[in-house]
């Protein structure tokens, strides 16, 4: 914080010339490098002097120091993006917007309207004050558009003090064009400069600008035009929304925006219906009521309306009192409507007041049967309704669930009164097609058989033969019942064996023993598995019961499927409850199964999921494993792969370790070699590297090799990507690179290498060490002596190079990632880890790379090298960590290799002149010289003048045009530019 004694103090240090030179010594030869490489970018730790863009000191809202920039006459790098970000972020003061437009006014009008600038960034104070500014050299105002206040209007309103300036300049405008077409005695139409309502809407539709709305109603309407389109949507959408406020509807419906002949359109409430609040309600009934009693006034509907709702509300109970409100107003805006769809909706949510004196009884009657409402049905026997002849009623499918359990209740009273032919309703086929195809339980149908008529249960029947077997017991009970209330109904019922069969594939997921006993009798009944021959017949019922099997999940079936198929064979019922119960890792089917199948099952795959399962348990699971041998791990490995890659990918070593004592009792010996090999190859790719050498460890020496013929053909090589795209950083794993080395070790030793000189293993072991965010050039050269003593064969390319480049800094091997784009490059064995391309490995091995320090290391990739033809990614990244002397030395350099071809590469886009400019470097005019004095190609300064012009670097233009040594005659220039 600034004071008095810190002002004292400064001078004190700053006096002593001992102490000043030792400071300004350290901060010039300080070397700023980060370990986060996030921390390298433009703007990181740069000179106050060398801070010369408008956007970046807007976006970071540093205004001293663009006050004192702008007093001290430095130079700004002002463009079309970087005036957008200063109206954006300079939006509270005052003082520095008057400053910048007192200081670079000339630079602000050649490239933007400073007014249509505040409006776009919605930016009050500063159009507050350019709205006000009066230029002193002419006396007039800034002027504003039509077109500036129309945007304003229509995408930038923000606050109701934003309203008021746009519409006070507006009247402005609409009051001037009126004088002047009175003075000229015009007949132009007054309406001009008047603009249009309706884009208002769609920008303020939205709840939370709803005062804004309101407040352009109350005071702004003068300045907007009739509306072309009156009742349109966004219109209806602000009053038909749910909780607005009642005096803006209503100043709505007044304004001409709304056309109502006669209510509020039903559509818009019943849309809303269960959203409405009471006070919604309550504005639609006393808008209708008055709209339609037109001899009140607002006042008496409004107490009308009031002393409706008090009296109906008096006796309420307290705690329900709300409920009741709602209640009450809607059955009002049903009687006010008097329509149909408002008497259902109402019926729908209450069931409730159905009477004659509500409505009208076919209105009843529909809802009634519909909606199997109790109360309705009571009514329509109490009043002796009849249906007319041709009556057609669907259910009421958004009720299924309310009005399930009124079913059967609803047919009891029907069938039960004397009078229900008399009623006569004859919509049984959709009645009878709901129950049936939306889920309900088949007990209700059991339940109907009972209550119907013997004339009805065709309809039952019909839908049997139709729907899929989602409920086989009980539709097995209902066939009985049929069978017993009418028998020669029973060979009406022709049940279609496709639809059985999609039972047993999708519907049953789990049969008890009841359900096999009752699908036997519908194999039985229907003669779903007849076949011509015997061989044919035994052929489908294989096929049935491997269907039925996936359905099998529990010992009992199992048992009641080998009682009721005696003559399919015992593993076709037992695979897939087998395969599930591995899976599940549950022990004691397993155990079952194989004692009711005599033997293992061979031939089966499992896919293990541990999720779920806590280590406490594996414990125990691989204890009972052990206890049965693993089974099927001999004959068929996939069961040992599939458990040891969820095992790893599931819990830490260390998990396993101090949690699963029997872990450690598994003899691996046993194993297969397409199981270790698969196991190895799999927790290697996933760096499970403790699990590799805890199973090398167990492996009795030369086992490996003698006996399983461990060759890592599994481990194939993924592609390697060198960096994150989204973050643009360096990609490391968190390994331990003296593991990896251990493991490298046992291998040798327990694994021929002589043998196996190129396997793959060694190069992902290499690839993964070179990764490990912690690892030392010891390490790796440790794991490249280990390699060539045993004549093992690794490639080393640019890949590994960059990560012993980043072991020495960062600034390295971000310069060789900036320079070979090689973020997009995929590394592997095929292309040799070079990812094609043209680059020299053999310069940069481990010794030279540690041997030589970081500023020798950048000028050999940047100079002594041979530049790339994307030559200027090495400058551009040379710029930004400020190594421009070097950037120059390597562009030189490019120059002299490529006389005849340079033309097309250095002028194409972005050409070397523009990354010049755009650095921060360029921005010392102590550089500049040094850049005017080499005159390098396409770096001359005629063209360095052209482009200082055009992006107004004015300290530049004015070093050339006041320096004797590059002056020149100004009218041998052809550049248009500069004539301009």
């Amino acid at each position: 914080m600034y004071s008095d004694d810190n002002e004292i103090l400064f001078w004190k240090v700053f006096k002593n010339v001992v102490l000043r030179n030792l400071i300004f010594k350290v901060m010039g030869e300080q070397v700023i490098e980060y370990d986060d490489i996030k921390k390298y970018y433009i703007g990181n730790r740069v000179k106050f002097s060398n801070i010369t863009s408008l956007g970046w000191i807007s976006k970071k809202k540093l205004w001293t120091i663009l006050k004192d920039k702008l007093i001290g006459n430095q130079y700004l790098k002002i463009n079309k993006k970087g005036l957008s970000n200063f109206f954006k972020y300079c939006n509270e003061d005052l003082e520095t917007i008057q400053l910048f437009y007192k200081f670079k006014k000339k630079e602000i009008n050649s490239i933007t309207d400073p007014i249509m600038e505040s409006i776009e960034n919605e930016n009050e104070q500063s159009l507050k004050y350019f709205l006000d500014y009066i230029d002193e050299e002419t006396g007039e105002k800034l002027p504003i558009t039509l077109e500036s206040i129309k945007n304003g209007f229509y995408h930038h309103l923000k606050s109701i003090s934003m309203i008021d300036i746009l519409y006070k300049e507006l009247k402005n405008l609409l009051n001037n064009n009126n004088n002047n077409n009175n003075n000229n005695n015009s007949n132009n139409n007054s309406n001009n400069n008047k603009i249009e309502m309706d884009p208002l809407f769609y920008s303020l539709g939205e709840k939370t600008k709803c005062d804004m709305f309101t407040y352009i109603f109350e005071n702004c309407l003068d300045v907007f035009l009739e509306p072309k389109h009156p009742s349109f949507d966004p219109v209806l959408f602000s009053i038909y929304s749910p909780n607005r406020n009642d005096e803006f509807r209503t100043k709505l419906f007044k304004s001409g925006y709304v056309i109502v002949k006669n209510v509020v359109p039903i559509f818009y409430i019943l849309n809303n219906y269960s959203y409405f609040s009471y006070q919604d309600f309550l504005f639609f009934l006393k808008f209708n009521y008055q709209f339609n009693n037109k001899q009140y006034t607002s006042k008496e509907v409004n107490d009308i309306i009031d002393k409706m709702v008090e009296n109906e509300t008096l006796n309420y109970e307290e705690n329900n009192i709300e409920f009741q409100k709602l209640k009450f107003i809607k059955y009002r805006i049903a009687r006010e409507y008097n329509q149909k769809p408002m008497y259902i909706a109402y019926f729908n949510e209450f069931d409730d007041k159905i009477t004659i004196e509500t409505t009208s009884l076919p209105i009843i009657a529909e809802y009634t049967f519909s909606s199997f409402s109790i109360k309705g049905l009571n009514y329509l026997i109490e009043t002796s309704f009849r249906f007319p002849e041709l009556t057609y009623i669907s259910p009421n499918l958004s009720k299924l669930e309310e009005i399930k359990n009124r079913i059967v209740p609803f047919f009891k009273i029907y069938f039960n009164n004397d009078n229900y032919l008399k009623i006569g309703f004859s919509c049984w086929k959709p009645i009878s097609e709901m129950i049936f195809y939306h889920n309900f339980p088949f007990e209700i149908i059991y339940d109907l058989i009972e209550i119907f008529p013997i004339s009805l249960l065709p309809y039952i029947i019909e839908q049997i033969n139709n729907i899929p077997l989602n409920c086989i017991s009980t539709t097995v009970k209902i066939i009985y019942k049929i069978k017993e209330r009418r028998p020669e109904l029973i060979s009406t019922i022709l049940y279609k064996k496709e639809n059985y069969f999609k039972a047993l594939e999708f519907y049953i997921k789990n049969y008890t023993t009841q359900q096999i006993d009752d699908l036997k009798f519908f194999e039985d009944h229907f003669k779903i598995n007849c076949g011509s021959t015997m061989a044919d017949e035994q052929e489908k019922l294989i096929k049935y019961c491997s269907l039925l099997s996936f359905s099998l999940k529990s010992i009992d079936s199992i048992k009641k499927c080998l009682i009721n198929y005696p003559n399919v064979p015992k593993q076709i019922f037992c695979k897939q409850l087998y395969i599930q119960s591995f899976n599940n890792l549950d022990i004691k089917t397993i155990k079952q199964l194989i004692e009711i199948n005599g033997e293992e099952l061979n031939e089966i795959y499992t896919n293990f999921n541990f999720n779920g399962i806590k280590i406490d348990q594996v414990d125990v699971i691989l204890n009972d494993l052990i206890e049965i041998k693993f089974p099927t791990i001999k004959s068929n490995p996939n069961f040992g792969i599939s458990f040891f890659k969820s095992l790893f990918d599931s819990f830490s070593f260390k998990e396993i370790i101090e949690n699963c004592k029997s872990f450690k009792s598994i003899d691996f010996n046993l194993f297969q070699s397409q199981t270790l090999n698969i196991i190895f190859s799999h927790s290697i790719k996933r760096g499970q590297f403790e699990f590799v050498l805890f199973i090398l460890n167990q492996i009795q020496s030369n086992d490996i090799n003698n006996n399983n013929n461990i060759d890592f053909s599994d481990l194939n090589e993924k592609p390697n990507y060198i960096k994150n795209y989204i973050s643009g950083e360096l990609i490391f794993n968190d390994d331990d690179p003296n593991l990896i080395i251990e493991i490298l070790n046992l291998f040798i030793k327990k694994l021929n290498a002589q043998r196996y000189p190129k396997s793959s293993v060694f190069q992902v072991l290499f690839n993964t060490l070179v990764k490990c965010k912690n690892v030392n050039f010891d390490q790796i050269n440790s794991f490249l002596e280990l390699c060539n003593t045993n004549s093992i064969e690794l490639i080393v390319g640019i890949y590994h190079i960059i990560y012993y480049l980043n072991i020495k800094n960062i600034k390295l091997s971000n310069y060789l990632i900036s320079v070979y784009a090689v973020g997009k490059s995929i590394f592997s064995k095929m292309n040799k880890y070079n990812g094609n391309i043209n680059f020299d490995s053999k310069q940069y091995s481990l010794e030279t790379i540690k041997s030589l320090s970081t500023f020798q290391l950048l000028r050999k990739l940047t100079v002594v090298s041979k530049p790339p033809l994307n030559f200027k990614y090495n400058l551009n990244y040379l710029f930004k960590i400020n190594e421009g002397g070097l950037a120059i030395t390597s562009y030189e350099k490019f120059l002299k290799g490529n006389v005849k071809n340079f033309e097309p590469i250095i002028n194409g886009k972005p050409s070397i002149l523009s990354l010049l400019f755009k650095s921060n470097w360029f921005s010392n005019i102590s550089n500049v010289i040094y850049i005017l004095d080499k005159n390098l190609n396409c770096l001359s300064k005629f063209s360095i003048l052209e482009k200082a012009i055009s992006k107004h670097r004015f300290d530049v233009v004015n070093l050339i045009l006041s320096t004797p040594k590059y002056n020149f005659d100004i009218t041998d220039i052809k550049y248009k530019k500069i004539n301009k």
